[in-house]
């Protein structure tokens, strides 16, 4: 993917930049019933198209000066990278289950950003997933799934205990028309 990013404030503050990214997935089936799935994404500039709480561009002022008219915005492509990997069960045809862990690591520039601008972005996400989902009837599936997930923030120095985990359970009901 190749896309342009442009910013402008309205008060004389603009640039724009390139966003790239390379994407690679898929899956290999170990028997009828197992497989097991990869993806894996790098790019400068997707903090849209990978979760992850990371802008696709920092803007710095080239001035110092905090986005006066005229500043001379300068925006960074944020390097990115990430992906997950799963293991599918078919019980039989009406469950199956699911384990995936993935991750996203971002390279938040906080030299051009600053502590108090990188302050709540992201810098390492992890999280696993548990789902099991039934088929009672042809169309109709009703799944649970349940996730833990990590995060270190970008201000954080390396090793520092900035970080956070939470938990979360979900269910759903898809109908087939």
């Amino acid at each position: 993917m190749l896309a342009r990013v442009t910013y402008d404030d309205g008060l004389g503050a603009s640039d724009s930049n390139w966003g790239t990214m390379l994407h690679a997935g898929g899956h290999v089936k170990l028997t009828e019933e197992d497989k097991i799935s990869l993806v894996a994404n790098y790019g400068l500039g997707l903090g849209r198209y990978m979760y992850g709480g990371a802008p696709s561009m920092a803007v710095e002022c080239r001035t110092g000066r905090v986005f006066a008219a005229g500043c001379g915005a300068r925006l960074h492509a944020v390097e990115m990278w990430g992906g997950w990997v799963g293991y599918t069960r078919k019980w039989s045809e009406a469950w199956r289950s699911s384990i995936h862990y993935g991750l996203v690591r971002n390279n938040i520039p906080v030299d051009v950003l600053g502590a108090a601008g990188a302050q709540g972005r992201v810098r390492a996400l992890d999280s696993l997933h548990l789902n099991a989902f039934w088929s009672p009837v042809e169309r109709v599936e009703i799944g649970v799934e349940w996730m833990w997930g990590w995060r270190r923030d970008a201000a954080a120095p390396d090793g520092s205990s900035t970080s956070g985990r939470a938990e979360r359970a979900q269910a759903a009901i898809k109908f087939l028309f």
